[in-house]
């Protein structure tokens, strides 16, 4: 399992991870996007014999740092390929300047709930789960 920054090249590969994981948004999820996504290095991306089975994306902006997908593909769930991830882009942030990080998920993805739950995360409003970590 290799965990490295996102490269263009990868960006059909990880359309397809993210559709089936139901992440894709097609409005938002462009490939100019992603190719440009600031600060270097906020699209992580886990693979194993050169396929991609997972990815984390963040922001941070010096004021507002917030997780935006965190995938993994189901045939790769529960064998620590989200941990890894998420440790990763927590990292990240915080060597940026970061001390908060937020997240959010659907209020019926249980699922999310207890892995982000497990992970130290915490607050729930709206029809989306809204939680975040002190990063220290």
């Amino acid at each position: 399992m290799k965990i490295r920054n996102y490269k263009p090249e990868d960006y059909e590969e990880l359309k397809k991870l993210l559709e089936i994981c139901e992440l894709f948004d097609k409005s938002y999820d462009k490939k100019e996007k992603f190719d440009n996504k600031k600060p270097k290095g906020s699209i992580i991306i886990c693979e194993e014999d050169n396929k991609i089975i997972g990815c984390v994306i963040f922001t941070y902006d010096g004021w507002d740092s917030s997780i935006y997908r965190l995938a993994v593909h189901p045939d790769c769930r529960n064998k620590g390929v989200g941990n890894k991830l998420l440790k990763e882009a927590e990292n990240r942030l915080k060597k940026l300047g970061a001390d908060v990080c937020q997240l959010g998920f659907h209020v019926n993805n249980k699922k999310a709930e207890d892995f982000f739950r497990k992970k130290g995360y915490y607050g729930r409003w709206g029809p989306y789960i809204w939680v975040e970590k002190k990063l220290k």
